[in-house]
């Protein structure tokens, strides 16, 4: 029974791998899952690499008991839950997940302060086998630059994730952790790029959206001709800046 669990348990893992490979370029408001398997773990204080063994699990050797791995995500996009995979067969042996942002360095390099996302955590405590924990609802946007520290300043920052295990032993394997997220628009701003689009048009915000990205830069006379035909010129202008699309010479 255990063994049918562990290979259901790890056949999802690594369909929810590709399925977050896949989704995680497309485009779209609707929900994408990032899956950061086991193997990019390393020990936060050596960095070395736990005991990666050939289920794909990650086992924790006495010397290290904390593991991070980088999150790499769109700007901009909203973070609803994380979920970590895991095995346990030890009664009071936990894994704890910590999403967290972590500010640069002196000189833009290095780790700087360390700040955990409210709400993005999960504790693995079962001690029945393969099997996952998730955190609740989270409404986290992903960005690179912002104030962590309330001084006024914003900060380029990067963000991760890190595992802790306890006790120190080998008893506890991370098999990843799935990151369910999507992208969004971002907030208008308070004026009004175009005169002819107020904040009261139902389109403000994708109007905004499409200026504040540099795709569109309106018509004329400081307006957006929001009623106005769009030629298959225009399209391409619009298409081929959306999408930065760009092709070797």
């Amino acid at each position: 029974m255990k063994r049918l669990r562990r290979v259901l348990v790890w056949a999802s893992l690594a369909a929810l791998a590709a399925a977050g490979r896949a989704r995680g370029q497309s485009f779209g408001l609707g929900e994408q899952g990032t899956v950061v398997g086991a193997a990019a773990f390393v020990g936060q204080n050596l960095g070395l690499q736990g005991n990666l063994l050939s289920d794909g699990y990650l086992y924790q050797p006495n010397f290290l008991s904390t593991f991070s791995a980088p999150v790499a995500l769109p700007v901009g996009a909203s973070i609803t839950q994380i979920c970590l995979y895991f095995t346990n067969f030890k009664p009071g042996a936990t894994l704890q997940l910590q999403l967290e942002a972590v500010k640069f360095g002196a000189g833009g390099s290095g780790v700087g302060a360390v700040y955990p996302v409210a709400g993005a955590s999960a504790t693995a405590s079962s001690a029945n086998g393969y099997d996952f924990a998730c955190s609740g609802p989270i409404s986290y946007t992903f960005h690179d630059v912002a104030d962590l520290d309330g001084d006024q300043i914003q900060d380029r920052i990067a963000h991760r994730l890190s595992v802790a295990f306890t006790p120190l032993d080998d008893t506890l394997g991370l098999g990843g952790v799935r990151i369910l997220w999507h992208r969004q628009i971002s907030p208008p701003p308070a004026t009004p790029t175009f005169g002819d689009v107020p904040p009261s048009d139902a389109f403000f915000p994708h109007v905004e959206a499409l200026a504040a990205s540099f795709i569109t830069g309106g018509c004329s006379g400081g307006n957006y001709c929001p009623n106005a035909p769009l030629t298959r010129a225009q399209m391409a202008v619009f298409l081929a800046k959306a999408l930065g699309l760009h092709w070797p010479q």
